[in-house]
């Protein structure tokens, strides 16, 4: 098989971009880049937002591996970030093209100027530049431009099976903070445990009691060829969400587009991070670090917390809290977070625990007491990882929960763990331990595991719960807030013959 490359791509800085946002007559700018090459998925990244800079500056590392001999395309997407907006400005995209002749060890192009083609950004930025330099004191910023880097670092080891590219690192993450949502669904009168370690969010306030939380983090790559899995169309409407056909599947995937941008939005609160990966069969404390991370964004099995997660293709490990109270009975918690994609290495839920069992039960019961929470540990070693395979949409194979335990128990990943326990989301030891924990959270929350739809202390947004309603309306889509019951009424009364419908 012809030969691969790892390449180093940095996102250096930009320069006189458009104005976007009339009242600071600036704009705030990231970077969503793509690496393309032929017949293949592209692989994507984004930098975090520099917020009223219109000469921005990032230094933004992304290493993909698997870069074939041919070259790769480069695309680079600028944005202007408009939380809550339906959408963010498009200012201008630019395309670097590298072949044959720079796929080769050594070669380097440092701070190149990639001109931002104006047609395809959005009109009005570019409508308010120019007014924007009619004021006193400005002037007329032409000649659009983003700067950056590509290095070729090595050749990889020969690809046994079809090729591909991954991410090689850096261990970047970001958090996604809500207080509107979390004050929706988490209403119990308690210290949650995120408070515990005095955590902030992007704007270093601290967080409330109420604060929902979204975390990505980039695990180093390949992620395993056979942690790929397919959805699974187990009724009609799932088929056609995936596919975006249909009145139901149109009103299902764009239901479920927006809330993924919702508990994922990004705005000024939004905290972004890098966690250097360690040498592949090195430690060199860089895997302490990432497992400290990840235990950090866990509250270090404090609050009994249970989470969703999805791990992408590209070993993007999305996770947020679930539970009774957080609507665990949303049309799908596992393809909402994977952004509706039809396929994704693996999904289930997860928890941490300290590894001593005595240690956990005197942190639990004494979960009130400030003074025993500093005193808790916080050495990764002391903790492990329990993940799972309980997700209905994906349904992972129970046969490759080894698969993944090892390639999460790696060094690279969370080697600085205790441990890594994958488990099948049917073992009666699991359930049990689950069970414990509902209890402990019941303890804290006042939230019931077997509440219904609507009996909770609150429900998850922007997908509404339990509404008796005879139709869905494109007005409840633009508003993000339709029911899985919503959903499975209009279903049946599709289904029904004309004479049988329901008089209204």
């Amino acid at each position: 098989m012809a030969p691969t490359y790892t390449v180093e791509i940095t996102f250096n800085r930009a320069k006189n971009l458009p104005v976007a946002d009339i009242s600071t007559l600036s704009c705030d700018p990231y970077i969503l880049a793509e690496a393309i090459i032929p017949d293949v998925e592209p692989l994507k990244f984004r930098t975090p937002t520099i917020r009223r800079n219109r000469d921005p500056t990032w230094d933004a590392t992304w290493l993909v591996s698997g870069v074939p001999a041919s070259g790769f395309k480069l695309l680079m997407i600028l944005y202007d970030e408009d939380p809550g907006e339906p959408s963010d400005d498009r200012l201008g995209k630019a395309l670097a093209r590298f072949g044959p002749e720079q796929m080769k060890e050594g070669f380097e192009s440092m701070e190149t100027e990639y001109t931002l083609q104006k047609r395809r950004g959005d009109l009005h930025p570019y409508i308010l530049t120019y007014l924007t330099a009619l004021l006193p004191g400005e002037k007329l910023k032409k000649h659009n431009r983003v700067i950056a880097s590509v290095r070729v670092l090595r050749k990889d080891a020969d690809q046994k099976d079809d090729l591909r590219m991954y991410t090689l690192g850096p261990n970047r993450y970001s958090r996604h903070f809500s207080p509107l949502i979390g004050s929706i669904v988490n209403k119990a009168p308690r210290k949650d445990a995120n408070d515990s370690d005095g955590q902030t969010d992007g704007q270093g306030a601290a967080l409330s009691a109420t604060t929902f939380i979204a975390n990505k983090v980039q695990l180093a790559g390949p992620v395993p060829r056979e942690l790929r899995h397919r959805f699974v169309g187990y009724r009609p409407f799932i088929n056609w969400m995936f596919a975006d056909s249909g009145i139901a599947g149109r009103i299902l995937y764009h239901g479920l587009r927006r809330q993924y941008r919702t508990v994922y939005m990004c705005d000024k609160r939004t905290v972004w991070g890098v966690v250097d990966a360690p040498d592949e069969g090195k430690d060199d404390g860089a895997s302490e670090a990432l497992a400290r991370q990840f235990l950090d964004m866990t509250a270090w099995g404090e609050g009994a917390k249970l989470f969703t997660y999805v791990i992408t293709l590209d070993g993007e490990w999305r996770f947020t809290e679930t539970g009774p109270e957080f609507g665990i009975d949303l049309l799908s918690k596992h393809s909402m977070h994977a952004d509706l994609a039809k396929e994704i290495a693996y999904s289930g839920e997860f928890f941490v625990r300290p590894k001593d069992a005595a240690k956990e039960k005197q942190l639990q019961e004494s979960e009130a007491d400030d003074a025993a929470q500093k005193d808790a540990s916080r050495t990764p070693k002391d903790y492990e990882l329990i993940i799972d395979n309980d997700s209905g949409t994906y349904r992972p194979k129970k046969e490759l929960l080894p698969v993944l335990q090892e390639w999460l128990a790696d060094a690279r990943r969370l080697g600085g763990l205790g441990g890594v326990r994958a488990m099948d989301g049917f073992d009666e030891e699991l359930k049990g331990m689950k069970a414990e924990r509902a209890k402990e959270k019941e303890a804290l929350t006042g939230v019931k595991d077997g509440d219904k739809k609507g009996k909770g202390k609150g429900r998850m947004v922007p997908v509404r719960q339990g509404t008796s309603v005879s139709s869905i309306s494109s007005g409840q889509i633009g508003r993000g807030s339709v029911s899985s019951g919503e959903v499975e009424d209009t279903l049946k009364k599709m289904d029904k013959p004309d004479g049988e419908k329901e008089k209204t």
